[in-house]
């Protein structure tokens, strides 16, 4: 039973030291308190004693966790959002077939939250802006009908009801939820703080799992899923996986974690702690080995230097051209460039993932032209996907882009490829043509877009389902927020609606 209670030992001294050194750098008006504290108190125990070391149903799990939300959870719609955010990595996604008789949905904790925390609000959230009030919304509504009657093809109609209903909660209420009630810059400071001090968190647990070879939630995550991911070694490391489970979304995490300490940064205090924050996240992001997301924190990185600190550009160029020298000479930086895509060894079994999803992509673009305007529900079964099936009968498909292709056919890509194209060109345009923008507005919005540019790019080798997918439209709903934002800098404002009230130089309403 002790050995069992350990994890929990340090999974309580990871978060508290993540969250005090939050709250060293967070303003007063965003630290993390007593509600905070409580939830992660809260969950954690009850994950464990009861999901780990009991026999208890995860049932049992989930109403202590409902209850708990119903009892702490702030009521104002802003200071909920933010909680919603900070509890999303809290948890791993612990996924569980929900059955009254009948099955209904597989749970999971990202669902959980959504359908408890933000789903009461979706009800009063077209009070002030309408279902089309931005641009953006248009494609948002024709990307979710679109699946919503692709969820009937091929299915019973409960299965069709049981489609809709998940894409509802997976995509539409996270994204109007989070457009219509978050309303000034000081509301997206407010949920972003809250989720950049929980990917803290993940990013210690992360380096903790490599550097002691022991994942914290495996047995959590046997006793309630049934299954685990399997552990595996790169560079004789154990590939991090911390609170989701997969070291590639757990990579994507900690990407975004980077893009928000940008887009805070100018809000942040105590710059060593800052600092401190970011070497944990850039950390957690290494020891997932997840080499896409290490794309994406480096296209997050270049983009900072470029726009933030361009006259040091060279000289950052020159630190770095030295320890590149230096790590030249080091056995382990040898390790390092083997396993990078395309430069590495051909021979090795990273290179062979590299291949074999490239092989994954050119038969999977085969497969969706036989049909290409909406896909199928049976393109795993053909046989040149049959034909890359792993021996443990996974067919390894990550890449996000290629998954809407093949599921919904070139009409879903091209709806898809609308919103994130929309979203980045819109902030773009609204933050080229502003003015009376002040710097710290100016760099919250730069490290959204390039942040933005980075994680679009970091689906290519993560599947966008699940927690990866809700962090996307969380972002493109604070993106449109901030397009908006920035058009009474630089256009004439409307006579009527509360939402678009004449704001002050901070963005808040006036």
């Amino acid at each position: 039973m002790t050995d069992k209670i350990i994890p929990l030992i340090y999974v309580f001294a990871l978060g508290f030291l993540a969250f005090r050194l939050c709250n060293m750098s967070f303003p007063d008006d965003a630290k993390l308190g007593l509600r905070h504290y409580a939830f992660f108190v809260i969950l954690n125990v009850t994950g464990y004693l009861l999901a780990a070391l009991l026999p208890a149903p995860y049932a049992v799990f989930t109403l202590i966790a409902v209850i708990s939300m119903v009892a702490f959870a702030p009521v104002e719609p802003v200071h909920r959002i933010a909680m919603f955010l900070f509890l999303v990595p809290m948890m791993p996604n612990l996924d569980y077939d929900f059955h009254f008789g009948i099955p209904l949905m597989q749970m999971t904790w990202s669902r959980l939250l959504t359908i408890v925390l933000l789903l009461p609000l979706l009800l009063r959230a077209f009070r002030d802006k309408a279902a089309f009030h931005y641009p953006l919304d248009k494609y948002i509504w024709a990307f979710f009908l679109l699946n919503a009657v692709l969820a009937f093809r091929d299915t019973s109609l409960t299965n069709g009801l049981r489609g809709v209903t998940l894409v509802t909660i997976d995509m539409l209420v996270p994204y109007f939820v989070i457009s219509r009630y978050v309303k000034s810059f000081a509301d997206i400071r407010t949920v972003l703080f809250g989720l950049l001090g929980a990917l803290v968190f993940a990013g210690l647990v992360n380096v903790f799992e490599t550097v002691r070879t022991w994942h914290l939630y495996e047995q959590l995550m046997i006793n309630v899923n049934g299954a685990r991911y399997m552990a595996i070694e790169r560079l004789g490391l154990l590939r991090a996986t911390g609170t989701f489970g997969i070291p590639s979304q757990a990579g994507f995490a900690m990407a975004t974690g980077l893009g928000l300490c940008w887009a805070l940064g100018p809000y942040l205090k105590r710059r060593a702690v800052v600092t401190t924050m970011v070497v944990i996240l850039a950390a957690g992001l290494f020891v997932t080995f997840s080499r896409g997301n290490w794309i994406a924190g480096v296209i997050i990185g270049l983009c900072y230097l470029f726009t933030v600190h361009r006259k040091q550009v060279f000289r950052v160029g020159a630190l770095l051209l030295i320890f590149g020298v230096v790590l030249a000479n080091m056995e382990f930086a040898s390790e390092v460039v083997k396993i990078l895509p395309f430069v590495g060894e051909e021979d090795s079994a990273e290179a062979g993932t590299v291949s074999y999803r490239q092989a994954l992509m050119d038969a999977s673009i085969r497969v969706a032209n036989e049909t290409p305007w909406f896909g199928s529900t049976t393109f795993h079964l053909h046989p040149d996907m049959e034909a890359l099936r792993q021996s443990s009968g996974l067919l390894d498909l990550v890449n996000h882009y290629v998954i809407v292709l093949l599921t919904s056919g070139y009409t879903g890509l091209v709806l898809f490829l609308s919103i994130l194209i929309s979203s980045f060109a819109a902030l773009r345009r609204a933050l080229k043509s502003s003015t009376g923008i002040t710097p710290e507005q100016r760099t919250l919005c730069l490290a959204l877009l390039f942040s933005l540019a980075g994680l679009l790019t970091a689906i290519v080798t993560t599947s966008a389902l699940g927690r990866v997918g809700l962090i996307i439209w969380c972002l493109v709903a604070v993106t449109a927020v901030v397009s908006e934002l920035l058009a009474p800098l630089h256009a004439p404002l409307p006579q009527r609606g509360t939402s678009v009230r004449r704001r002050n130089a901070s963005g808040d309403p006036a």
